[in-house]
């Protein structure tokens, strides 16, 4: 009886000491999957009458590295790259837009969205390998926009009255491709699964709204959300 008790008193505090061990530590992580735009209308000529062709679904990636208190918090940063998405407006001739003899151009918006994130991670432990979580952070979201126009030119006055053709570079005419890029800091929030494959590699399943990207001046604003399939791997 003695010698059995001795032996618990020994084992427990041990056990104990590797569950916490086991429960804590840096991991290494990665995922893929669809990202969602949502484009501000007045920021990109919608109030021009005319055809609007958006594509707004691009395929996500992300990097991130994360560290585990316990079992229930962890922290977590990384990168992710958030897609290329398109926007194109044809006006309609006749309209209202404030040059009307360059009514008949197309005009393409060719939008990139990235981010750097950090943000605070809840678990909430199902069974021995399923958990859900809950996440809340900071992201520093990165719009890139390239604009150009393309089409047929009607010159002002004092110049020959023909169209002129082809779909060339309009910095002859005074008009010109341009890229704009700008930075902002904003929400991070998400929620998702995980399944513990084994004792160091996991399976992630995530949703994420990464909030607003762009500016209405430059870039044009637009809001993110994805989800992801990801794997994790714990050093």
């Amino acid at each position: 009886m003695r010698i059995g008790l001795l032996i618990s008193a020994v084992i427990t505090p041990l056990s104990i000491q590797l569950a916490h061990a086991e429960s804590t530590g840096f991991y290494l992580g990665g995922g893929i999957g669809r990202s969602y735009l949502s484009f501000n209308g007045g920021d990109f000529g919608m109030q021009m009458p005319g055809i609007f062709s958006p594509v707004t679904r691009d395929t996500n990636y992300k990097f991130f590295g994360g560290y585990d208190f316990s079992k229930t918090w962890a922290v977590e940063a990384g990168y992710a790259d958030l897609g290329a998405f398109r926007y194109n407006v044809n006006p309609i001739l006749g309209g209202t837009y404030t040059k009307p003899y360059a009514a008949n151009f197309n005009y393409n918006f060719n939008y990139k969205a990235e981010s750097w994130f950090v943000d605070a991670k809840a678990t909430l432990p199902v069974s021995e390998r399923i958990n859900l979580f809950g996440k809340l952070g900071a992201t520093f979201n990165e719009a890139t926009d390239y604009f150009s126009i393309r089409g047929p030119y009607f010159p002002p006055k004092g110049i020959p009255t023909q169209i002129i053709y082809p779909y060339a570079d309009s910095s002859i005419f005074g008009y010109e491709n341009s890229t704009a890029s700008t930075n902002r800091l904003r929400l991070l929030s998400g929620v998702g699964a995980e399944y513990n494959a084994t004792a160091h590699v996991s399976l992630r399943l995530e949703v994420e709204d990464y909030g607003e990207s762009g500016d209405q001046n430059d870039t044009g604003r637009a809001r993110l959300s994805i989800w992801s399939l990801g794997f994790i791997y714990k050093l």
